[in-house]
């Protein structure tokens, strides 16, 4: 019988990285003097993603800016805090969980510290792209996903993978709530409860 093994993204859901992404952000849209404002992460799809708004930048230029921005955000790995409430859910679950997430690894080790030992897996973004990954662990065990992005809901989605998604990351609960994951949390309480509800934390005895 599969294990029941939780997956979890990284940036918003284990590391408080927003305002860092913002700030990095910010930076490479005004190497090209624009006045784009960048006030949620929304504005990271619109102005750094592959259809960018910027003035003059094509799509496969946009692939160097995100290269920039993991670079960039690697070298902010330092100022990154972890949601320790998140890591200690996770280090009682009934086995080790992952980490499947678009920053690179070693940056992902940095912000967890010694929690690391509590993982099984962490797969950064020189492992390969998400579904893949998450298409491959899924036909290994029974597997769900935690996330806090609309965009990570599509991809669980369309592999059949179930979701839980957070309120305290990246996007707003509106964007969320509009491509229907199979449980959203508001807080670390409820992440807690909703895990032992779906039996992957131990039973109390």
């Amino acid at each position: 019988m599969n294990s029941k093994i939780l997956v979890s993204d990284f940036d918003g859901v284990i590391g408080n990285s927003l305002q860092i992404a913002l700030t990095i952000t910010r930076k490479i849209v005004d190497l090209f003097d624009s006045t784009e404002s960048v006030n949620t992460f929304y504005d990271y799809y619109r102005l750094l993603g592959k259809k960018s708004e910027l003035n003059n930048v094509t799509e496969i230029e946009s692939d160097t800016l995100r290269e920039l921005y993991r670079i960039m955000h690697r070298h902010y790995s330092s100022e990154i805090k972890p949601f320790t409430e998140v890591l200690e859910v996770y280090a009682k679950l009934s086995h080790k969980p992952m980490i499947v997430s678009s920053s690179y690894s070693d940056v992902i080790k940095i912000v967890v510290g010694d929690y690391q030992k509590n993982f099984e897996s962490i797969y950064g973004y020189e492992s390969g792209h998400k579904k893949d990954i998450l298409q491959r662990l899924k036909n290994e065990n029974e597997i769900i996903y935690v996330t806090d992005t609309f965009r990570d809901i599509v991809i669980c989605k369309s592999i059949n993978i179930p979701v839980i998604a957070t309120t305290w990351g990246y996007d707003p609960i509106e964007k969320i709530k509009a491509e229907n994951p199979d449980y959203i949390v508001n807080n670390f309480k409820e992440l807690n409860e909703l895990l032992s509800e779906l039996n992957y934390l131990p039973t109390k005895k």
